[in-house]
């Protein structure tokens, strides 16, 4: 593929299949037509689409399938949601749930904990039975409304048993992150967010955010290998160009190389 002004340098990443910087987005319900148009432009950005909670219960299903091959054509993964997971657990039809995910072309099934009071047992066996149809698997930590920030020696903990049984990778709950940060990035416990990323490394954990301030402290913090979810397909035009310095967010990082601390040549 031969890019716009080719001849400029930029900070480069890592093309997809990525194991980290990955970005994910929520589909909000576009149609197939529309899903299709959207990633003609952002295709070489996006990583994951999820399908936002229980909402492809209220389309026809094939709509759904179809855009679940538009992805594939695109090389962007497919997650069911963990509200889906924990809906169906609380129906007993959970088993029901990851067969359908399985042979109708979902890649990835997320499990959560956020309604359903899950065992530890329970999170195990969820992970085998999805890796045994085929599945990758991914884990979302944390409360929807934590009350305290999170200890960042305590949440590895529990994080890395989810990575040891085979989990591809975890999804810090926004929540979580909206604590730590705030939704404008100025929140008072960053630090405790830069000690679980030393523990665990950028390409086993995501953060779940959705405010352009919180993705360029993001950024800015740990550069642009840090994986990113719950965004909206405009937040990927945003975000792409941010991961390569470009942008007032980053304060157009991409020219640091050619400036001094000052801004001066």
């Amino acid at each position: 593929m031969k890019y716009t002004f080719d001849f400029l340098e930029l900070p480069e990443r890592a093309p997809k299949p990525r194991t980290s910087g990955l970005s994910m987005v929520h589909d909000p319900g576009l149609s197939a037509q529309q899903l299709g148009q959207t990633i003609e432009s952002i295709e070489p950005f996006l990583d994951i689409l999820k399908f936002r909670s229980l909402n492809p219960r209220l389309y026809p299903e094939s709509l759904t399938f179809e855009k679940i091959e538009i992805c594939k054509q695109n090389d962007i993964k497919v997650m069911l949601g963990g509200n889906v997971g924990e809906m169906a657990w609380f129906q007993g039809k959970w088993d029901m749930l990851v067969d359908y995910a399985a042979t109708n072309g979902w890649d990835t099934f997320e499990i959560s904990a956020s309604y359903a009071p899950l065992s530890d047992s329970d999170k195990m066996s969820m992970i085998e039975r999805c890796q045994a149809r085929g599945l990758e698997v991914v884990y979302e930590w944390g409360l929807k409304k934590p009350t305290k920030p999170l200890d960042p020696e305590e949440a590895a903990r529990d994080i890395e048993r989810m990575l040891s049984a085979g989990v591809r990778f975890v999804i810090v709950e926004e929540g979580e992150i909206d604590l730590l940060i705030g939704k404008d990035g100025a929140g008072p416990h960053g630090d405790r967010l830069s000690a679980l990323l030393d523990l665990l490394g950028f390409d086993r954990v995501m953060m779940e955010a959705t405010d352009m301030k919180q993705l360029a402290w993001l950024l800015k913090t740990f550069g642009p290998d840090v994986s990113i979810g719950n965004l909206s397909f405009d937040q990927i035009m945003d975000l792409e160009p941010l991961r390569h310095g470009i942008g007032r967010l980053v304060d157009f990082n991409s020219y640091d190389k050619y400036l001094g601390g000052d801004g001066s040549r």
